[in-house]
């Protein structure tokens, strides 16, 4: 399995029975796979401190009905993983608009 923004990179490789190495550490055994799964990452502007950026950014979320599957977050930046159905994603123009005013969306 590799990271699609890191082709190149080696991977983990996933195996049917339990994998552990010389270290002790242990490595999967299985994957999940959900679809429509949408990707946004978020890189504050500095305008706002990072609890005003994080309450804007899930104040948006909210007023659209989304919600995350999956979020990693840091003082400056944001990457969340999110299931839209067919409505949400043709709302995802006017969510990534309000979005963008707090920092640059990918």
């Amino acid at each position: 399995m590799n990271n699609f923004f890191f082709l190149s990179s080696k991977g983990t490789l996933i195996q049917t029975k339990e994998n552990i190495d010389e270290k002790g550490v242990k490595y999967p055994t299985a994957a999940t796979v959900k679809p429509n799964v949408t990707v946004i990452d978020i890189t504050s502007n500095r305008k706002s401190l990072a609890h005003g950026f994080l309450a804007t950014i899930f104040t948006v979320l909210n007023k659209h009905g989304i919600a995350l599957d999956l979020i990693s977050t840091s003082e400056v930046s944001i990457s969340m993983a999110v299931s839209l159905n067919e409505k949400e994603t043709q709302k995802l123009p006017t969510i990534v608009k309000e979005l963008e005013t707090v920092g640059k969306v990918n």
